[in-house]
């Protein structure tokens, strides 16, 4: 599939939403994760000093990393706390799957003609981490947010053997 490109230039930022149960969140500037495998190399007693196999590797994620807008991001705190055991813990409530759909519009004259869409899950996640910081600037006051996952799952495909 080739890229989609407007006047020669590759399309930057489609719609994203952030789902979460049923709380869709669209006022974020910023999301990150990474996963990854480790695979060790295995040696033998040759004179060749070189691997002669691997491992499957380790797998393994990086913190999801969100800038939220804050009035977003106190309705996720208080949708997690509400679903937490003493109603107050919002870090403490296992998410099973955060969604991020990343939405490419199809533009008249180009040669997509149908939206497309890429859909990836975050699968375990926890939120670990809250950043404030405010600065006097004509941008929106946002707030940074960390969750910790335990695989990533982009468009049913992932890095590891599901099972």
């Amino acid at each position: 599939m080739s890229a989609l490109t407007i006047n020669g230039n590759e399309f930057s930022w489609g719609e994203v939403t952030l789902a979460i149960g049923d709380l869709v969140i669209t006022v974020f500037t910023e999301i990150s994760y990474s996963d990854k495998l480790e695979p060790v190399f295995t040696y033998g007693a040759g004179s060749a000093y070189k691997p002669r196999s691997q491992t499957r590797g380790k797998y393994s994620c990086d913190n999801v990393k969100a800038k939220l807008v804050r009035d977003e991001a106190k309705l996720l705190r208080q949708t997690l706390a509400s679903q937490s055991a003493s109603g107050t813990s919002y870090g403490m409530v296992l998410i099973p799957v955060i969604t991020v759909q990343f939405i490419i519009p199809a533009q008249p004259g180009d040669s997509a003609s149908v939206d497309r869409a890429h859909t990836h899950e975050l699968l375990k996640c926890r939120y670990i981490m809250v950043g404030d910081s405010s600065t006097e600037s004509a941008d929106g006051q946002t707030e940074d947010a960390e969750f910790s996952c335990f695989g990533i799952r982009r468009d049913g495909l992932t890095l590891y053997e599901e099972s």
